[in-house]
């Protein structure tokens, strides 16, 4: 079998250590997984060392006016019969774009500058296949969206959570002082696109994103959602610091009772439950909103011996 051994490095495409690409291989539809059969099947009888991939069949030009064309809306008014059917087909032939070779990247790429005036899903599309096929040839553009004024917002929050992908180590030097200005006073992406980039790249290279996640979780200037996911993810990191924000948000007098609640659920995630009871016990004994009090008592009821 010493011949097999290519083949599935072949169907399994390039290999990243992190979550967010193992998720989008996961999600991969039956039209990628028929396909992935049919290239071992191939693979089984082969003579030739060389590896075979879904990469290396069709024309880049055309595999991505196919896309564009499938990344086009339906006619509302069709069944759902054909709009899944729709669906299903872009899915599965963006996913094999964007795990293809360089050269589909670039055609992506090429198709973006074209369609200019073409509508938000195709530009977008375009985007991530080429950041995520050709991310070094991508990069600049990235970068070029994220921080210059002008473009169409969803294309820059776009740039913003792909750059992190594709470019991490430029993404942490042009991410970290949009995540960690105190004032908005320039126009930028959104705040939950700046920090989802941050984490992004933190990932990528293996570094922890704690410090930058904290200064946004504590910042009440920020945009909520952008809070609210801050705190969640500081829940996926054991650390002192993380640990202080947390604990300082928890009895935050904001008004805004989601984030202590979610402050309260990472705490529990990364403390021990003893240290979990005392801290959950002493906020309560002193806390004045009644339904924030009723939730506590329920955590404390699950998670104190």
């Amino acid at each position: 079998m010493p011949m097999l051994r290519p083949c599935k490095a072949a169907l399994r495409g390039p290999l990243k250590a992190h979550d967010t690409r193992r998720a989008r291989v996961q999600r991969a539809s039956s039209h990628t997984l028929a396909l992935a059969l049919s290239l071992l099947t191939a693979c089984g009888g082969a003579d030739e060392e060389e590896p075979v991939t879904a990469s290396t069949h069709g024309d880049p030009e055309a595999k991505v006016e196919e896309l564009i064309r499938l990344l086009t809306p339906l006619d509302p008014t069709l069944t759902s019969d054909h709009h899944d059917e729709h669906l299903h087909a872009r899915r599965a032939l963006q996913e094999e774009l964007e795990e293809s070779s360089e050269e589909f990247g670039r055609a992506a790429l090429a198709a973006f500058h074209q369609h200019r005036d073409d509508i938000v899903d195709v530009r977008r599309g375009l985007l991530q296949v080429a950041a995520r096929s050709a991310p070094v040839d991508t990069a600049p553009l990235l970068e070029k969206l994220v921080v210059e004024y002008g473009h169409p917002l969803e294309e820059r929050a776009e740039a913003t959570l792909l750059i992190g992908e594709a470019a991490p180590e430029r993404a942490l030097a042009i991410l970290e002082p949009m995540c960690r200005r105190t004032k908005r006073n320039e126009t930028l992406p959104h705040d939950e696109f700046l920090i989802r980039g941050w984490v992004r790249a933190c990932e990528e290279l293996d570094i922890s994103p704690v410090p930058v996640l904290v200064d946004n979780a504590t910042n009440i200037t920020k945009d909520e959602t952008s809070r609210h996911y801050s705190v969640k993810q500081l829940g996926d990191h054991v650390d002192p610091l993380g640990r202080q924000a947390l604990e300082i948000i928890l009895i935050e007098s904001t008004g805004n009772g989601y984030i202590r609640r979610m402050a309260a659920q990472s705490l529990r995630k990364t403390l021990p439950a003893e240290d979990a009871c005392a801290l959950f016990k002493e906020v309560a004994d002193r806390e004045a909103e009644s339904n924030f009090l009723i939730f506590l008592l329920d955590v404390i009821a699950e998670t104190c011996p």
